[in-house]
């Protein structure tokens, strides 16, 4: 499980055996997008008696209204069918990630 913040968008991405997890940005349009941008985090949870993740939760909360939204994915589940896929919030479905 790798643990990633670059890119500023929450989402959850598989490669085979690996899986990356971007929780979001806290901030980073700074006071120009205070009262639009949300603050995202991610919620890891494991399993109790070995270090694999099971799933994610992506929380985003606009930090002035306290407007949230909410995203469990299930690691399992997340492409059971193919080797590499991503998962976004507002994400229809998972997208599969072509390439090598």
């Amino acid at each position: 499980m790798i643990a990633t913040g670059h890119d500023h968008q929450q989402h959850v991405d598989r490669y085979g055996e690996i899986t990356v997890v971007d929780g979001g940005t806290v901030g980073a349009g700074g006071v120009f997008d205070a009262g639009v941008a949300y603050s995202g985090l991610a919620h890891l949870y494991f399993d109790a008696d070995r270090p694999v993740l099971r799933s994610v939760d992506l929380i985003a909360v606009e930090p002035f209204s306290g407007r949230a939204r909410g995203s469990r994915v299930v690691i399992d589940s997340l492409c059971p069918d193919e080797d590499r896929c991503s998962y976004r919030p507002g994400d229809p479905e998972v997208t599969v990630v072509e390439g090598p």
